[in-house]
Parts: C-alpha cells; sequence; structure tokens
C-alpha cells in the first residue's frame, strides 16, 4: 500500500513539474506563415507532412505554440539535433528554422529505409540497407513514372506502411513516403480516340486496350506496388524493391 502511494505521489510530482516547465515555456509569435521565438530571434517554419522528427525528449519543452488559453501546442528538443533549427511536437511533427534547406529524398544519402506498417498500431517490420533497393526506390521516386492517387479504384484497398528513409547526415528527421500493396494490379483507365494513333500518356508503362460501349480506352499498368507522397498526391509504380522483404 504505502509503495502504491510512493508511486502516486510521484507521478503526481512528475506532472506538477511537466506542468510547471511547460507554463514557463517561450510562446511562439506567428506572422507571415512562421513562428518566431522573440527570445532566441529564430523563426520556424512547419515542415510539410513527408518530413517527420526521429525522436523527441519530451523533459525538454523548448517552446509551445498558443492557439487559445485553453490550447497549447508544446515543441520538443529532437534528440542529436540542434533547438536554434529542428523542433517537433508530440506527433513527431518536424518544424525547422527559416534559415534551415530541407533536403529533396535524392540529396540525404539515405543509409537504411524502416518499413512501418501503420493502422491501430505502428510497427517497424524490416529495414532495408541494401543500398541497390534503397538507389532504386528512390531514383523511381525522383525519375520514375508518376501519376495522380485520384485515378486508383476507389474499391481497390492496400495494405498500408511507411517508409522511413534515415541518414546519418541528418539524424534529426525521416524522409518518409507511404507505401500501398494491393492484391490486385492498379490498372488506370484514359478515354482514347483511337488505339492506333494514340500516344502514350505514361511512357514506359505498359497499355492495353479496351473498348466499353462505343468508347476505347487506353489502360495501363502500374503494377500491385506503388509510392505515396501524402503531399502532393502523386503515385509511383516501384515493382517488388520493397514487398520481397515483406514476405
Amino acid at each position: 500500500m504505502k509503495k502504491q502511494l510512493l508511486r502516486g505521489v510521484l507521478l503526481l510530482v512528475s506532472l506538477v513539474l511537466l506542468l510547471a516547465a511547460c507554463s514557463k515555456t517561450p510562446a511562439l509569435d506567428y506572422a507571415n506563415g512562421v513562428f518566431t521565438n522573440k527570445k532566441t530571434g529564430v523563426s520556424y517554419l512547419p515542415a510539410p507532412a513527408c518530413y517527420k522528427a526521429q525522436t523527441l525528449v519530451q523533459a525538454n519543452a523548448v517552446a509551445k505554440i498558443s492557439y487559445s488559453e485553453m490550447d497549447d501546442m508544446i515543441l520538443y528538443e529532437i534528440e542529436n539535433a540542434d533547438t536554434a533549427k529542428y523542433l517537433t511536437n508530440d506527433s513527431y511533427q518536424l518544424f525547422y528554422a527559416s534559415t534551415v534547406t530541407l533536403p529533396e529524398l535524392w540529396e540525404m544519402s539515405t543509409d537504411k529505409v524502416n518499413v512501418v506498417r501503420t493502422g491501430t498500431i505502428s510497427y517497424a517490420n524490416v529495414s532495408i540497407t541494401e543500398a541497390e533497393d534503397i538507389a532504386a526506390l528512390i531514383d523511381a521516386y525522383q525519375n520514375g513514372v508518376h501519376f495522380s492517387e485520384d485515378e486508383i479504384d476507389v474499391n481497390l484497398t492496400p495494405a498500408r506502411y511507411d517508409l522511413e528513409f534515415a541518414s546519418s547526415v541528418y539524424p534529426a528527421f525521416y524522409y518518409t513516403l507511404t507505401y500501398w500493396q494491393y492484391d490486385t494490379e492498379v490498372l488506370v483507365y484514359e478515354l482514347i480516340e483511337d488505339a492506333d494513333s494514340a500516344t502514350p500518356t505514361y511512357a514506359g508503362v505498359e497499355v492495353t486496350y479496351e473498348d466499353y460501349e462505343g468508347e476505347t480506352y487506353a489502360v495501363y499498368h502500374f503494377g500491385k506496388n506503388l509510392l505515396y507522397n501524402r503531399t502532393t498526391g502523386e503515385c509511383y509504380p516501384i515493382g517488388n524493391t520493397v514487398s520481397k522483404y515483406l514476405g
């Protein structure tokens, strides 16, 4: 009974200390799309959704964004990162200083890609460290054919994963893309005038032709496995580069 009481007291003390620390955390001023710490003069911007903080140090609240008297977002230190460059909230959203230029995926020198199943519970399934496979993923994203998410049949439901591209050069964050793995092939239909004279919209993608109710359609075959960028809504076919790791 005494041990339970002691644990309760310690928990209460920890909560009080945390609340006290948060109350002393400086609020950032918002103007023209940036959040500025008047004490340090550093301005921060919310990063696009494809950037995600790797860690957060919950004991180190650095700043807060006040939406109302009762609604604050606390920003924390990221482990092994300069707080004058990067911060995060408890959802691992990345905030970066206005003086920082975030790298594109192909500029990061990726060492590893974590494949994380998403849904009710997120957990790491496997990490891809094979340089050839990492390069293939990045090349498909940088140079490969792509199409809009809106073109996919809404009745198709994929298994969903996050691909976390990690680099020792940028230890503060991941570059994150979604990976969709379907049971059936993703087909995109395009109404055309005539199959003999049509120029394929998606060069290099297998295309067949179908007639339906007097109309002719080009049917593009994108395979079962796609990368997806939540920020742009674009999809990129990647063959079995990831699926072979998932069995």
